[in-house]
């Protein structure tokens, strides 16, 4: 039976690697061409920081022991986290991104059907999990000393960072969002001039 602990960790760094990767714009141009399918690394991208926030979860809770309570915790928050991935997908099949972004796909798209949630129900997820890996890191340092106490601090300070980050990017998302529902479909015509006559 592999060891909980050896697979969270690999876990951890295979996303944490994936979601830099397929967040630079030279892989994202690089995955849409050779899928044939315009922004198709965004959702990819999503899916590996989504991995990477279950693992991170996953990781923390094998740390602390292998109750039976303990692993049921981590078979529901794997089952959880894998929907959101299975939900990511099918929102971005059922939506239109036919431009292609490299930079700025969430608040570019944040206001086109289906695309819009899956770009919310990103950032979501990716909140919360911060919010619990806060959460857990800040229980658990609380209850040992010394270097363990240390790295907690750290991870504590990373998640922090990591939830005021995506505090920031739904802040956007829902301004771009706010600003295409205020605007008006058609502009405004000047009114004719007056004719002098």
């Amino acid at each position: 039976m592999r060891d909980p602990m050896v697979l969270a960790v690999s876990s951890l760094i295979l996303a944490g690697a994936a979601s830099f990767v397929f967040a630079a714009p030279p892989t994202v141009e690089a995955v849409n061409r050779l899928a044939g399918i315009q922004n198709v690394a965004t959702p990819v991208d999503y899916a590996a920081v989504t991995v990477f926030s279950c693992a991170s979860i996953v990781l923390i809770i094998t740390w602390r022991g292998g109750a039976v309570a303990e692993r049921r915790s981590i078979r529901t928050y794997v089952a959880g986290y894998a929907a959101v991935i299975a939900t990511l997908i099918i929102l971005f099949a059922l939506g239109d991104a036919p431009v292609e972004r490299l930079r700025d796909f969430d608040t570019y798209y944040a206001n086109t059907p289906y695309v819009r949630k899956m770009i919310a129900l990103y950032l979501v997820g990716h909140m919360v999990a911060a919010a619990i890996l806060c959460t857990m890191c800040r229980k658990r340092a609380s209850e040992v000393r010394g270097r363990l106490r240390a790295g907690l601090v750290v991870l504590l300070a990373g998640f922090t960072l990591n939830w005021l980050f995506v505090c920031v990017k739904l802040t956007g998302v829902a301004a771009r969002l706010l600003r295409a529902l205020s605007t008006p479909p058609f502009p405004r015509q000047a009114p004719a001039p007056e004719s002098s006559h």
